[in-house]
């Protein structure tokens, strides 16, 4: 299925600010922002399964993807993909962009959400050294249980129990990506 297929316009979602994340935001806003391109996806495998990662160091779960190293969106998130869930995929469409400011490290983050599909499996582990020091692993959950997981998330970030900065970030906009995605109906099962 053609991309241009699913969303024939790039949707833009939702602006996160250390405010929105931050009771009380320790980080002053920079006078400047350099930008951080980013990608994430959505991908469902044969039994309609969510991939989520998570590793050791904090437990949470996110969706898979990380920065782009190149201008082809498509291109970065089947490589990263590959790297953290362990198998190819098939784009299908996208969820939408969002953007992030995120104060302490004076970043703004375009992030793109993509949906795809699973498809062979990897034989050889490609996360890199990082990924394999903190243990990071993927699972496939079922998405009702995926969507209490970023509700549960979202409700710890809120009470300010997420002691890790850019994580409390991936939280809230992993969760704008899932819920903008559940809420079209054909990708719902109800």
């Amino acid at each position: 299925m053609d991309i241009l297929l699913y969303k024939s316009t790039m949707s833009y979602l939702s602006t996160i600010t250390d405010e929105d994340v931050f009771s009380n935001p320790l980080f002053k806003k920079p006078e400047y922002f350099n930008p951080r391109v980013t990608v994430k996806a959505i991908v469902k495998n044969k039994e309609g399964e969510i991939a989520l990662v998570t590793n050791d160091v904090h437990g949470i779960y996110s969706l898979p993807g990380g920065g782009a190293e190149s201008k082809n969106l498509e291109k970065e998130i089947k490589r990263e993909c590959a790297e953290e869930i362990g198998c190819l995929i098939e784009l299908v469409g996208r969820v939408g962009q969002t953007h992030e400011f995120r104060n302490r490290e004076a970043k703004q983050y375009t992030t793109t959400c993509f949906v795809a599909e699973a498809k062979n499996k990897l034989e050889k582990d490609t996360r890199t050294t990082d990924e394999q020091s903190v243990g990071l692993r993927v699972e496939w959950i079922e998405t009702g249980a995926a969507i209490s997981i970023f509700s549960t998330q979202k409700e710890a970030v809120r009470n300010g129990d997420v002691k890790f900065y850019n994580t409390a970030f991936n939280i809230l906009r992993d969760g704008i990506f899932l819920e903008t995605y559940l809420a079209d109906d054909k990708n719902n099962p109800r």
